[in-house]
């Protein structure tokens, strides 16, 4: 259906990957935002600017997959990911190192409990629960030369069909937040763009900013009435399967999926741009990501801890500036977080991924043609 090779990166994409790192933010400031004892206007503002974390995720999954389709597996790709992953795990565990030297303790006790009893936040980061978008984007990613070959080989009425069939991942994912789900909901997402990237589908074609603040609103009339008090009774019976509905609660959602494909489309079909500022912003969204949601060894995460300290300055007050000021610390957040992934990108990882690519070119390129399938036709297979 999109044909042709692109030879500019499309901003209008990559925009859309900053704007989808500033809701996922967000999303995450609404956890410390006076959750306890919130008033009405701090209840309001995490409605209406943190309850879009979940299509956060969406977009930077279908972004993934809408260039992926079309493109080759590279080895030197999951390393820089595992190796992007790995360092900020280690400036952390130098800070953890620090504070407790600090206090006291010996690094030879400090060691130890983390080799025995903390090897799920060092040593597994990419199975853990803290960093869970990166394990299931990492064995997306892995996966994607067989899904490729199934995209390029089955019929569309095939195709269809498995869609359907497949269907009750997504919707299973509801109720699961468990690494398997999570990396079964990302292959699935990436199957759907690929369908839609080469036949179409219908939500493509209703994809306008008309049918994204038609759903978009829905799901804010629908959280806002979660305020009114006489509804409280009602809604109380149903309020974990609204609020699993609603992407109020868990790591998916059906409409909020729905609300991500239309924003998706929408912009797929703008007209290009190209903006280089955009562009360089955008590649190190993923470092944000990784800066702002760490949970390890104990340490504060760094997005509450700032939202925390704010609050007891004064700097985030359930007040008529709420609005304002929780945005402002969202976009500090976002923007101090870019700036310690370009340092970490060209101090550390640069240099580091650059000798390991030279001195092994060999056998990434021998990972690359094994991992890369050479397609038949399975049409002539499959009755």
């Amino acid at each position: 259906m999109w044909g042709g090779v692109q030879r500019e990166r499309n901003s209008n994409i990559e925009l859309l990957r900053i704007v989808s790192m500033l809701l996922i933010i967000a999303f995450h400031a609404t956890r410390s935002n006076y959750s306890g004892e919130a008033s009405t206007i701090v209840s309001v503002s995490n409605i209406l600017f943190g309850s879009w974390g979940l299509i956060g995720v969406d977009l930077f999954v279908m972004i993934s997959a809408w260039f992926l389709v079309d493109q080759k597996f590279k080895s030197r790709r999951l390393i820089n990911i595992v190796f992007q992953v790995f360092s900020y795990v280690l400036v952390f565990f130098l800070v953890y190192l620090f504070v407790l030297i600090k206090n006291g303790e010996s690094i030879y006790e400090i060691i130890k409990s983390v080799i025995l009893t903390e090897t799920n936040d060092f040593f597994l980061p990419l199975w853990s629960n803290y960093y869970w978008f990166v394990t299931s984007y990492f064995f997306m990613y892995l996966s994607f030369p067989i899904v490729n070959l199934l995209i390029e080989s089955i019929s569309k009425d095939i195709y269809r069909k498995s869609l359907i069939i497949f269907s009750f991942i997504p919707i299973y994912s509801h109720f699961s937040s468990s690494p398997v789900a999570d990396i079964m909901y990302f292959i699935y997402l990436y199957y759907f763009i690929g369908y839609a990237k080469k036949h179409g589908s219908k939500i493509v074609r209703i994809a306008n900013w008309k049918s994204i603040v038609v759903v978009t609103g829905v799901i804010i009339l629908s959280k806002l009435l979660a305020l009114v008090p006489s509804l409280h009774g009602v809604l109380s019976y149903g309020r974990m399967w609204t609020n699993k509905f609603l992407g109020s609660t868990g790591r998916h959602s059906f409409i909020i999926l729905i609300d991500s494909l239309l924003i998706f489309f929408t912009v797929i079909k703008t007209k290009p741009k190209n903006n280089k500022f955009v562009n360089k912003i955008a590649e190190s969204t993923l470092g944000v990501y990784l800066f702002h949601e760490n949970s390890y060894f104990g340490l504060p995460n760094v997005l509450n801890y700032i939202n925390g300290k704010c609050i007891q300055y004064g700097l985030l007050a359930q007040g008529v500036f709420f609005p304002i000021q929780y945005l402002l610390i969202v976009l500090c957040v976002f923007t101090v977080g870019i700036a310690v992934e370009k340092v970490r990108y060209y101090v550390f990882h640069k240099p580091c991924t650059k000798y390991l690519f030279s001195r092994f070119e060999k056998t990434f390129d021998k990972v690359d043609n094994w991992m890369n399938i050479k397609n038949y036709n399975m049409k002539e297979s499959i009755p």
